[in-house]
């Protein structure tokens, strides 16, 4: 795979010697091929990697390196960082919301048994505690590039 790359950023891929460069000068090659280089306007070998990154902390796991040569050095690397913190922050907030999901089912039981003895709600304070550390978690110090996710009871 190929990419038309300009000042260090991705203007497009290309599967094999398929498609054309448009250059900034108005130049345009057809076919593609790995090596062109006409001023700001590189060809050069496209490479994803996916690397497992997995712990406890993580919200997305796989994260992807897309990695951009212009033959002899890496012109630019864009991996899970590179997202908005705006994008992180909602990712970190979906697997949160997961974990809320999961838990849902304490409370729940907790209703239907006071439905049927009258004692009121009665929710196990680790559960209380587990939940609410999870609404927490955007108050943070490191949200939401580092969250420390608490441990479910």
């Amino acid at each position: 795979m190929l990419a038309h790359v300009r000042n260090g950023e991705l203007i497009r891929t290309f599967q094999g010697n398929v498609g054309r460069v448009e250059c900034e000068n108005g130049d345009v090659v057809s076919p593609p091929v790995d090596g062109y280089v006409n001023g700001n306007d590189l060809v050069v070998p496209y490479v994803v990697v996916t690397v497992d990154n997995s712990t406890a902390n993580d919200p997305d796991p796989k994260q992807t390196h897309t990695v951009l040569f212009d033959g002899e050095r890496v012109v630019k690397t864009i991996t899970f960082s590179d997202h908005s913190s705006a994008e992180i922050g909602a990712r970190v907030r979906a697997t949160r919301d997961g974990k809320l999901d999961a838990t849902d089912w304490i409370t729940s039981k907790a209703i239907d048994q006071n439905a049927r003895d009258g004692l009121g709600v009665q929710i196990p304070l680790v559960w209380l505690d587990y939940r609410q550390a999870l609404r927490d978690i955007t108050n943070q110090d490191g949200f939401p590039y580092n969250v420390i996710w608490p441990q479910e009871p």
